[in-house]
């Protein structure tokens, strides 16, 4: 339904027909009506109570929400107040504006739109690992189908600029619509809980959201309290506004209709023209509340553990008759879900989900230690920038200007004389040569004037925590240390910001997942695409028969089973990541080869490059590393044990090399000495035939032994002792 409320089913349409009081004539005017259901005296007793709260917390927190709504005003540029410009018109000066803020925040928004958020659910138990794995694909096609990127962005938009994003999860009314939606809702139609503390809103009790919706459109969503929605609409010209803020301010101004309807006047333009651009209207306020109830908390096992038992859901009953859970009576607060306008109640159920939270998700930006209340960037940085415009608007008189000291009767016509003192090129000639004419042409106080809004412009930037360094300008920091040192500190300040960005992405997972795994009970084929524009078809929920029994069980049923979810995302800090990546890239050059190959992937993980998982996978397959905490499929298991099992060949035969290698020297060695020893026995028995010569033939030994001392030969007596 366009416009309007939608997050709950609603039910019980009647016929087009009596949505414009058309009578059926099958009904009798005289018989009484039964009074409806929602009439009761406990649900008025209820609306009461609603309608109190509303009031209360559009009193408490109407004073902050103009001064967001004037953040926001002077993040669009609207910086000065008409009171103010009417007064510098009649001056003559003009209302000039340097918006440093929306150049400071946009930093901040540009940062967030340039980092990557990762997210997983992982399993309860291990059987569950690849269930888990679907619901983490699932969840990755809700968030592409929806374009939850692109809301998280305007919720984060909101929280630096206001103070406050706000994002929606839950279930279409329409059927042909994708069945869960995520999307942004403005903070303008949001009313918190302002005694809660807790970012979470684990501690709040109520959650307001308030829209102006066309009467038609209400009806055909409540048609069984026409009656009332009419009585509750008001005529609203087309160019009004509803800053319900306004009402706490004395600035709304009502007056009714020749037929009794209440008309807002809330526009520049004349009562004629609105009475030809009137609109029927009707504010529907929805209010998620808490109540307390005692329930049945079911414990044991861990698909069950801590949920509320619902005596309708078969599978809880199962589990309960089978005594796989015991059931324990406790007080809990229920969530349920209100509508109403004005005086009337419209709806009154309880929360048709089972995460038994709110549906919407708080992007917080910073909080006021007094009383809670959000503020963002732009609050503390106001002041320098309003002290810029009216210091440039003084300048820029001042210069332009030239400022008259005369007599009285210095000149004829005066009108002449200012029209020419104004001309740069100007000349006023006088009668009266004595009488006193100067012209104030001094320029200093110009000059102080646009000082003070250099340090104005400083303010701005380093009041929101962006610097110089972060934004790429020139800066008077020298060394490449001091620069990312710079850069380092814009980031600390502004670290809150995405701290509480990053939570909120976790909150709004959980309830997304928990919402998957209700509602999505069917079979469902989804289409999965990666990085590189490749698609993958997965399915989920598929029917099975069994041929024996003619049972239908469900493969790959995500409703069967529960995970956690998990999100992580990328350093925020973009020029710190390259900054460490250059660090890494230097330190590994410096390693040996085969070291800083095992961290190689690591380092590239610090990048953005386009393809860098592709890149990453890649490397990991030549240095045989894993992803930390990545489970392995099947075949990945089967590929690294493969791979394992070649390395450990190459490297047994490598050393079986290695032992040849010494063989062969040592047989070698051995070889040498056989044959030395060898040539040695050889001399020895040539000498003991040589002996027995020299002692049958005495005159022969002695001229070999001449012979022999002449080239050399030791006798055997002198040398060592020679082993055999």
């Amino acid at each position: 339904m366009p416009g309007s409320i939608e997050n709950v089913k609603t039910k019980g349409y009647h016929d087009p027909d009596s949505r414009y009081m058309m009578i059926d004539e099958s009904t009798d005017p005289s018989e009484p009506t039964q009074d409806h259901a929602l009439d009761s005296e406990e649900n008025k007793a209820l609306l009461a109570r609603l309608q109190d709260w509303w009031n209360r917390e559009r009193q408490v927190q109407a004073e902050n929400r103009i001064q967001m709504a004037t953040d926001a005003d002077f993040y669009d540029g609207l910086q000065w107040s008409e009171e103010d410009i009417q007064e510098l018109r009649d001056r003559g000066q003009a209302p000039l504006v340097f918006n440093k803020i929306k150049q400071t925040v946009d930093w901040i928004i540009g940062t967030e739109k340039r980092t990557k958020v990762d997210f997983n659910a992982f399993p309860r138990k291990e059987s569950d690992v690849e269930t888990a794995s679907r619901k983490t694909k699932l969840l990755k096609y809700l968030s592409d189908v929806n374009k939850t990127v692109f809301h998280r962005s305007l919720a984060f938009s909101d929280s630096v600029k206001v103070g406050v994003g706000w994002l929606e999860d839950g279930i279409h009314n329409d059927e042909t619509d994708e069945l869960i939606f995520s999307r942004c809702e403005s903070w303008r139609n949001m009313w918190y809980d302002s005694l809660g503390v807790e970012r979470d809103l684990s501690d709040s009790r109520y959650l307001f959201r308030s829209k102006w919706t066309d009467l038609d459109y209400a009806v055909a969503s409540f048609p069984d309290r026409k009656e009332e929605l009419e009585e509750s609409a008001v005529s609203h010209n087309l160019y009004g506004t509803d800053e319900d803020e306004e009402f706490y301010y004395s600035m709304i101004y009502q007056q009714t209709d020749d037929q009794g309807r209440v008309v807002g006047r809330r526009s520049y333009f004349d009562d004629a023209f609105n009475a030809d651009n009137r609109r029927e209207r009707v504010r529907l306020v929805e209010c998620w509340y808490r109540k307390p109830e005692s329930v049945k908390i079911m414990r044991g096992d861990m698909q069950f553990d801590g949920n509320i038992y619902d005596e309708n859901d078969e599978t809880m009953n199962k589990a309960a008759t089978e005594e796989i859970v015991s059931l324990h009576d406790s007080l809990v607060q229920r969530m349920w879900c209100a509508i109403f306008a004005g005086t009337h109640l419209l709806q009154n159920i309880r929360s048709p989900y089972k995460h038994n939270r709110f549906p919407f998700t708080p992007v917080w930006g910073y909080r006021r230690s007094r009383d809670n209340a959000p503020y963002g960037a732009v609050r503390n940085a106001r002041d320098p920038q309003e002290d810029m415009n009216k210091r440039a608007s003084k300048a820029l008189f001042i210069l332009s200007t030239n400022q008259i000291i005369a007599d009285k009767n210095a000149v004829e016509d005066w009108d002449e004389a200012i029209d020419e003192a104004s001309r740069p090129d100007g000349v006023i000639k006088l009668a009266n040569s004595l009488v006193k004419f100067e012209m104030n042409t001094d320029r200093q106080l110009a000059e102080e004037h646009i000082m003070l809004m250099q340090r104005d412009d400083d303010y701005v930037m380093s009041g929101a925590g962006v610097t110089g360094e972060n934004l790429g300008s020139e800066t008077n920091a020298a060394s490449g240390k001091a620069i990312l040192a710079k850069q380092n500190e814009g980031s600390v300040v502004t670290a809150e910001l995405f701290d509480n960005l990053r939570y909120a992405v976790q909150l709004q997972g959980e309830i997304t997942l928990s919402l998957a795994e209700q509602f999505i009970v069917d079979r469902k084929e989804i289409r999965i695409v990666g990085e590189r524009g490749n698609m993958n078809f997965l399915a989920m929920n598929e029917p099975e028969i069994d041929p024996v029994t003619g049972e239908v069980s469900y493969i790959n049923d995500i409703t069967a089973t529960k995970a956690d979810f998990v999100v992580d995302s990328q350093d925020f800090r973009e020029s710190i990541r390259v900054a460490m990546f250059e660090q890494m890239m230097d330190m590994i050059g410096k390693m040996p080869g085969d070291v800083g190959l095992q961290l190689l992937d690591m380092v590239f993980e610090l990048t953005d490059f386009p393809g860098k998982d592709e890149m990453v996978s890649r490397i990991r397959k030549i240095n045989g590393m894993s992803a930390p905490d990545e489970r392995e499929t099947p075949e990945e298991k089967a590929e690294r044990e493969s791979r394992e099992e070649e390395m450990r060949a190459e490297k047994e035969l490598d050393q079986r090399d290695k032992q040849s290698v010494i063989e062969e020297r040592e047989a070698s060695t051995e070889d040498k000495k056989a044959s030395a020893l060898s040539r040695k026995v050889s001399a020895l028995k040539a000498a003991m035939e040589a002996g027995d010569l020299a002692a049958s033939n005495p005159e022969i030994a002695e001229a070999a032994d001449e012979v022999l001392k002449d080239i050399g030969y030791v006798p055997v007596s002198e040398e060592e002792p020679v082993s055999v």
